[in-house]
């Protein structure tokens, strides 16, 4: 298999680059798109980093990541977890710095008063 990127432009005039891995049997398969520094599968709306925190919230394997997402096919959910593997520090500090901010802002909104209302009915039930 040769493996390489190749640098084209986007509709929005951003750089992208495209993996023009080779599979033997199904020829060419895009394995990721980076447009604004993102890596996404080729000819979905998945990003990379999604199968990867399936990977490491739920523990799928490729077979249980294509299971649940069936309109990808085992090449591509292989492919983002080789592209995680290779870019392993830089996305899981993407994967922390998104928890942090998920955990800041969901403090922001919280009403502390209402889940203890909330609570108190479960507790009724």
């Amino acid at each position: 298999m040769s493996t390489g990127w190749k640098s084209s432009v986007s509709r929005t005039g951003q750089a992208v680059a495209r993996s023009s891995e080779r599979d033997p049997i199904h020829g060419e398969i895009p394995q990721a798109l980076h447009e604004g520094g993102i890596a996404w599968l080729a000819g979905t709306t998945v990003k990379v980093i999604e199968i990867a925190i399936d990977k490491i919230a739920h523990g799928w394997s490729p077979e249980e990541t294509h299971f649940q997402h069936p309109h990808l096919s085992l090449a591509q959910i292989h492919s983002a977890l080789a592209w995680y593997y290779e870019n392993q520090a830089d996305l899981d500090e993407q994967i922390a710095a998104t928890i942090k901010e998920s955990l800041r802002l969901a403090s922001q909104v919280s009403d502390p008063a209402f889940g203890r209302r909330l609570g108190g009915l479960k507790n009724s039930a």
